[in-house]
């Protein structure tokens, strides 16, 4: 009898350890937490992807939109828990929700009273060049609180051919320069560049024309920033359609409202006496969200002290920034681990633009996963990445401004090969995000900031 029970014991933990390991092999692939911190049992002789079962899914016979129906609700899962594993782990270092106290302040004003804007400087590297990750945190803002239009655009572009949120054509006559450069004879404007006329050319013109995505479907108001003329006979004009402009005025910074109603296209021809300085156009509504994307390709981050302190500063007396995104590291990647100097680096950086800005919440993203073949011939995560996003969480330490963890909001260590191979949220390259890698990332951010910003509202009332 003993040995009865002995036996149906030892077969009773047997059955339960296998049962176990195999409920454990399942929810292993869904868990971010377990795949962090324990290996998988991989007692499975299946395919762990294709154990998600779905009982609706089961009774519906339209089997392919079951299968695409599952695939959003899988995905939306792991977002989920790559957001709630992100906000775990991310804090304002300052106490409570004064890193970003003032662009909750603009929000809150915005969605209150209906009126003012609150207004984003998104600053990059190749990441959110063409527009890629500032136009879903554009569009999700403006469908929350308001506001219309693209914002602030450039006179000329590399990326013009592929960006969707505005269609934009220029002449060969201009010269571009930029924070990367050493040799800038011009003033560098709030975006990192400035455009100049090549006087050898006698054409000089720039167009643009809305897009069709919501809340940019036209220009709601339209101004041109541009610098000092500093040739003795100031002759130089513009025209759109009939009018004609002079740009004749004087300071650091001048601000000509070319149209004050919506229109869908605006075609300027420049007439110049003499090269002018001329920065960009935005194209925004007097209230709501605006998002201005100022993406330079290369750019580490740690250049944009050449923007000087009066011309951020004159820049924000129109322009009133509420909050400054700074989304740089993808360029210092290298085999290091030691990024003290690029810590240092970016705190630099971000008290330059406290001190012009002083008013403006600043939000450093940290660079996101980022794989390479490694020395066995398989793709992994650089191991830099980790170290670089650790440099950019303590200078957003050492500043007192926020900081958002998009490595680990994106998975971690090798998400970029599981964004690359499975979901074709990035390129080829394992470094760029695809369009809807672009759209998920951004989602992360917003998603981000406005947790954020419910908690600043809960406060307000205790």
């Amino acid at each position: 009898m003993n040995k009865d029970n002995s036996l149906f014991k030892g077969f009773f933990l047997i059955s339960f350890v296998f049962i176990f390991l195999c409920i454990y092999d399942i929810v292993y692939e869904k868990s971010q937490y377990l795949k962090q911190n324990y290996r998988p049992a991989n007692i499975l002789p299946i395919k762990k992807n294709l154990l998600v079962r779905n009982t609706k899914i089961q009774e519906n016979s339209r089997l392919k939109q079951n299968i695409i129906f599952l695939k959003d609700i899988i995905a939306n899962k792991e977002k989920f828990e790559a957001y709630n594993d992100s906000i775990d782990r991310i804090k304002n270092y300052d106490g409570d929700h004064n890193a970003l106290v003032y662009f909750f302040q603009s929000l809150l004003n915005v969605e209150n009273k209906g009126k003012g804007t609150s207004r984003i400087g998104y600053y990059g590297d190749s990441m959110i060049e063409g527009d890629l990750m500032s136009m879903t945190l554009r569009t999700m803002l403006q469908e929350r609180f308001g506001g219309r239009g693209v914002g602030f655009v450039p006179i000329t572009s590399i990326t013009n051919f592929f960006r969707t949120t505005v269609k934009h054509r220029f002449s060969k006559g201009w010269k571009s320069y930029n924070v990367n450069q050493s040799n800038n004879f011009f003033p560098l404007g709030i975006s990192g560049e400035v455009f100049v006329p090549d006087m050898t050319h006698l054409n000089h013109e720039v167009s643009y024309k809305s897009s069709n995505i919501r809340f940019l479907q036209d220009f709601p108001s339209t101004k041109l920033f541009y610098g000092v003329d500093t040739s003795k006979v100031k002759s130089s004009k513009l025209f759109v359609k009939k009018d004609t402009f002079l740009l004749e005025k004087e300071e650091h910074v001048n601000t000509l409202y070319l149209s004050k109603y919506a229109q869908k296209e605006l075609s300027i021809q420049f007439n110049f006496s003499s090269p002018i300085p001329i920065y960009g156009l935005s194209f925004e509504s007097n209230k709501g969200v605006l998002v201005d994307n100022f993406a330079i390709r290369g750019n580490s981050g740690m250049p944009m002290t050449k923007i000087s302190s009066n011309m951020l500063t004159s820049f924000n007396q129109e322009m009133n920034y509420d909050l400054i995104i700074l989304q740089f590291g993808l360029n210092v990647i290298s085999g290091k681990s030691n990024f003290v100097w690029y810590q240092k680096q970016m705190e630099r950086v971000v008290r330059h633009f406290k001190k012009a800005i002083p008013y403006a919440s600043i939000l450093i993203v940290s660079v996101p996963d980022q794989s390479y073949k490694n020395p066995e011939g398989s793709m992994s995560s650089n191991p830099s990445v980790i170290h670089v996003v650790k440099a950019q969480r303590e200078a957003a330490r050492a500043c007192n401004v926020a900081y958002f963890n998009l490595y680990q909001a994106m998975g971690g260590e090798n998400s970029m090969i599981r964004w690359v191979e499975e979901l074709n949220y990035a390129n080829k390259d394992y470094i760029h995000f695809s369009p809807s890698g672009a759209k998920h990332a951004s989602t992360l951010v917003f998603e981000y900031l406005m947790h954020e910003y419910e908690e600043y509202k809960k406060s307000l009332d205790e």
